[in-house]
């Protein structure tokens, strides 16, 4: 049920006094540790209302202008007659990043646009979010899973370490073409009931008759994944792109249109890039050392 605020989200009046609502002042608090943290006032809306939180307009929503509202009002330090609930660091430092932000806007070139749109998880199978964040006074654009139920990455992904992941995967590849023949690629529909399944299994309570259903619900997925090779020309086209590639933002954006449908990054740094035909080219991400 929606809430009707007169007064600024994280308030309420009690007796006509302004009092903090607990709940909500806990909200408040994790948008300015999170925004501080590197998330963006539109990521920050999203992560709100993925998890369920409900905002105090007509909508109900929140939305990239509602976050960015909140992170700036100066109540929450307690001017105006609020009770504080935000410390003047916090406040302060938030303030800061936004400025820096704004003037510090990463721009995605061709081959990061294109990869924002295939690269995935590989845990969970949902797709990576790229957002830019400000790492010792520079801006940085990073890569995060932003499901609340998979296990994560468990480590931070900037743009330079998939940019070499891939330029090492290509320019290393063995790439071998079976036409013909058909493909699986799964999607994260399969991903997600696979998982499933494995968690069910991995119970001490199994219940076996749902798994059995579960698994014919998988086979089904599976089967709505399987597709046929590229044609001989579109063989001809990688092996050829292939054969030329030299690792810079056009040729790399050429690469990624053509010949690739899918990346995914697991947890233990494999970056494998899936090539339209059905085979794949892999490598290790590096872990930057911080300078």
């Amino acid at each position: 049920m929606k809430k009707m605020h007169t007064i600024p989200y994280g308030y309420r009046m009690v007796n006509g006094n302004i009092v903090t609502e607990p709940n909500e002042a806990k909200i408040v608090k994790m948008i300015f540790r999170e925004y501080i943290g590197g998330l963006s006032y539109r990521k920050l809306a999203e992560k709100l209302m993925a998890e369920g939180y409900i905002y105090c307009d007509e909508s109900g929503k929140w939305s990239l202008g509602a976050v960015k509202k909140l992170v700036f009002r100066d109540c929450y330090i307690g001017k105006n007659g609020f009770p504080r609930i935000i410390s003047d660091k916090d406040y302060m430092t938030a303030q800061e990043l936004s400025e820096k932000r704004r003037k510090n806007r990463i721009k995605a070139t061709d081959d990061n646009r294109l990869l924002r749109k295939i690269t995935m998880c590989g845990e969970c199978g949902r797709k990576l979010e790229r957002f830019g964040a400000i790492s010792k006074g520079k801006s940085i654009a990073y890569w995060r899973c932003m499901n609340p139920d998979c296990t994560r990455l468990g480590f931070s992904i900037v743009d330079d370490m998939i940019i070499d992941a891939l330029d090492r995967a290509i320019l290393n590849a063995e790439h071998h073409c079976s036409k013909g023949k058909t493909t699986y690629e799964p999607n994260s529909k399969v991903i997600y009931q696979q998982n499933q399944i494995n968690q069910m299994l991995d119970s001490d309570k199994a219940d076996y008759e749902r798994i059995k259903e579960e698994i014919v619900k998988l086979a089904s997925l599976k089967y709505e994944c399987i597709s046929y090779n590229c044609s001989e020309k579109q063989a001809s086209r990688i092996a050829e792109l292939l054969a030329g590639y030299t690792p810079d933002s056009d040729k790399r954006a050429e690469f990624i249109r053509e010949c690739i449908s899918r990346i995914t990054i697991n947890n233990k740094g494999v970056f494998t890039a899936e090539l339209i035909d059905g085979a794949a080219i892999s490598s290790q991400i590096e872990r930057k050392k911080s300078k």
